[in-house]
């Protein structure tokens, strides 16, 4: 008969982690809507028609991809009671 004997463990180090605050956040569909409209490059046509300052933080394509994806992953009415036309001083 064989005997069994237990083989021998090599020695790993343990980490020991504490985690001192968790953040969550529901995103629901907007990764979504935002992919979709990187995929349709929305930004980049917007850009090519209504080109921006070069002083702006972001283009006017940026701005309208995060206008349509909210307005798609939240659709009810703001304050304002609707969408109204906003015309920029270059495309005017």
């Amino acid at each position: 008969m064989t005997s069994r004997s237990p083989r021998p463990r090599s020695q790993r180090q343990r980490v020991e982690v504490a985690v001192t605050s968790v953040v969550e956040k529901r995103l629901g569909a907007l990764p979504v809507a935002a992919e979709f409209l990187r995929r349709l490059d929305v930004a980049g046509i917007v850009d090519e028609v209504c080109p921006g300052g070069a002083s702006a933080l972001v283009t006017h394509g940026q701005v309208i991809e995060a206008l349509v994806a909210n307005r798609l992953t939240s659709p009810a009415a703001g304050a304002g009671g609707g969408l109204r036309p906003v015309h920029c001083e270059t495309c005017r």
